[in-house]
């Protein structure tokens, strides 16, 4: 049996139309694309299955993107990216910085302070 959870696998459902309310609870790590309201969805979940984003990949409107998007909300609830990290051997020796659903993160864009020469 093969595992797709938090080892960097992703499940993705059919892009099928789902009714609003009908959406199944996410699964550890899973990636579901979908479509809602007449746009194309795609929610990311975190390890402990609570989704970490929702992005509208595509939609015939903004109004379309907007609604599509508070649906999701309202279906899976507000997007919180899991803020723990480690670091994982990558290849030829590098090192990357993932989630812990093992998905790649940019690190804090926060610059570290320096002092400047005097």
């Amino acid at each position: 049996m093969a595992i797709a959870g938090c080892a960097g696998g992703h499940e993705q459902s059919d892009a099928s139309p789902s009714p609003q309310g009908s959406q199944d609870a996410l699964r550890s790590c899973e990636v579901r694309e979908f479509s809602l309201d007449g746009a194309d969805l795609v929610v990311q979940a975190n390890a402990d299955g609570t989704p970490a984003s929702i992005v509208v990949l595509r939609a015939p409107s903004d109004d379309a993107r907007i609604k599509a998007f508070q649906d999701a909300r309202t279906d899976f609830g507000d997007p919180r990216p899991d803020p723990r990290t480690e670091v994982r051997d990558y290849k030829d020796g590098l090192t990357q910085l993932t989630d812990m659903c093992g998905r790649p993160v940019m690190p804090s864009a926060t610059p570290a302070a320096t002092s400047s020469p005097s």
